[in-house]
């Protein structure tokens, strides 16, 4: 949901955007994206998430 969340975000900004032909506010945003993405990846709790999706595909596919 955070994927479709983004894409309405961004078309939103798209569609209603005061001035289209000023490219600044779609700079802002993505910059805004961005920096809430690496948080997003710097934040333990999503690396411990990861390494729980890890533990259960080791469970879950045979191994040697």
């Amino acid at each position: 949901w955070p994927a479709a969340a983004g894409l309405l975000a961004f078309t939103t900004l798209e569609l209603v955007n005061a001035t289209p032909d000023d490219p600044s506010t779609v700079a802002i945003a993505a910059l805004v994206y961005s920096v809430a993405t690496f948080i997003g990846i710097s934040c333990p709790i999503s690396n411990m998430i990861g390494g729980e999706y890890r533990q259960l595909a080791r469970k879950a596919l045979p191994g040697p």
